[in-house]
């Protein structure tokens, strides 16, 4: 293979230098071979071309995956990086070197021919003010994603996995009644503009999660209509072909077959109460009141 073509990383450089340096340099080599690594990654990362923000237990997860199996989309080495909230104390280096290189951008684009796009997904990011304005300022053409489910269902599905995971010891209704007391000091500084450093939010704010019209007003405040795509879950799910192809066309990517056929991070569990399902609608009705002016062609009438 032509050494134009060939993939130009830190342990290719490695490997080229060992071969004209005497053995007795090769040792010598080992120690430096992270820090190589990570220097080149900080310096050569791509930015991200599109970054899926939300929501939490919304189906994140699943067009993530779907969408790094296509032949011309690259996986970032985690989903969730976190750079614009918890970790935006890090270097813009440390945020590029979890994202491919540009010779590898180059080698797809020039040499192969191909499109060749990279993001992450962080539902936690539809959240917060900080991350918002963060990510316009890093990348201001990014294309962001969301994904809204309806509102009570994802609040139970939350629910259970914070039971999952241990870190929830109440009941829902319980839960749902300790919310504000639970959240309002981390929530007060997360909306003031701040990075938001801590797990409480993310745990335990099962009703504020689901503040879908404050949270596109936000977004739609931040970024220019034609960056944003808002798709429901319940039609993502439902007829996901579909859906993915409006997601390639927002991307501008050709068609690929990928296997769409896994739901990733999918939980079992009882229906909720009907009484307690009406009193969850009541509650949710203003803000899917306020979320229809930003995507109206959302519903969730049940």
């Amino acid at each position: 293979m032509p050494f134009a073509a060939e993939p130009m990383t830190a342990d290719n450089l490695l490997q080229r230098t060992k071969k004209v340096l005497p053995p007795g340099f090769k040792a010598m080599l080992r120690p430096y071979r992270n820090r190589l690594r990570e220097q080149w990654a900080r310096a050569s990362g791509v930015l991200p071309d599109f970054i899926i923000i939300g929501g939490q237990k919304c189906g994140t997860t699943s067009l993530y995956r779907y969408l790094v199996q296509h032949p011309d989309v690259y996986t970032a080495l985690r989903k969730e990086i976190g750079f614009f909230n918890a970790r935006f104390e890090h270097d813009l280096g440390w945020y590029r070197s979890h994202f491919p290189g540009r010779l590898e951008k180059f080698r797809a684009e020039r040499i192969r021919g191909q499109r060749f796009l990279t993001g992450e997904a962080d539902p936690a990011y539809i959240l917060d003010p900080f991350a918002l304005k963060a990510i316009k300022k890093t990348v201001p053409d990014v294309k962001i994603i969301i994904l809204l489910r309806d509102p009570i269902d994802r609040a139970f599905s939350h629910y259970q996995h914070s039971s999952r995971i241990g870190v929830e010891k109440l009941g829902f209704e319980e839960a749902i009644a300790a919310e504000d007391r639970r959240i309002s000091a981390q929530w007060r500084k997360m909306i003031q503009g701040r990075p938001y450093h801590g797990l409480t939010i993310y745990h335990f704010a099962y009703l504020r999660t689901g503040h879908y019209g404050d949270q596109l007003e936000e977004v739609y405040r931040v970024f220019s209509p034609g960056q944003v795509l808002v798709l429901q879950s319940e039609a993502f799910f439902g007829d996901t072909q579909q859906q993915f192809e409006r997601v390639l066309e927002f991307l501008d990517l050709p068609a690929a077959r990928v296997d769409i056929g896994k739901k990733h991070n999918r939980g079992n569990y009882k229906a909720l109460d009907g009484r307690l399902r009406d009193r969850l609608r009541n509650y949710f009705e203003p803000q899917l009141e306020k979320m229809r002016l930003f995507a109206g062609s959302i519903r969730w009438d049940s």
